[in-house]
């Protein structure tokens, strides 16, 4: 059986990277939850928050309610959140700092403090 044999309809119409952007995004700057993110993104192939779970796991981000992670960014610019991302030293963070830039290499961030690279 062939690789993407099982492909839904949404994994046809998106790039991967291009969904896990905007289903980050719709977390952290919008405070949606995962199921609200994937139900705007998918409609009804949602996957009940699984997708986004599995995402914010993998970038590190905790979804705990102690986190405070969901909306962490609501008023903030793309900009100015990168910037906080790639400033905190935490490892999650610098990841998914360095993924909003590859989809938005228009910002531009501050010289680093000497040991930090992004």
């Amino acid at each position: 059986m062939p690789i993407g044999h099982h492909t839904s309809s949404y994994c046809e119409q998106y790039e991967l990277e291009e969904v896990a952007a905007h289903l980050l995004y719709a977390y952290l700057f919008k405070g949606l939850s995962g199921e609200e993110a994937e139900k705007l993104l998918f409609g009804k192939d949602h996957q009940k928050g699984w997708y986004t779970k599995v995402l914010l796991n993998f970038y590190g981000i905790s979804n705990s309610r102690e986190s405070r992670n969901r909306g962490r960014f609501k008023f903030y610019s793309l900009e100015d959140a990168v910037h906080e991302l790639m400033l905190t030293g935490e490892a999650g963070d610098a990841k998914v700092g360095s993924f909003f830039l590859k989809y938005r290499p228009d910002i531009h961030l501050p010289q680093l403090p000497e040991g930090r690279h992004s």
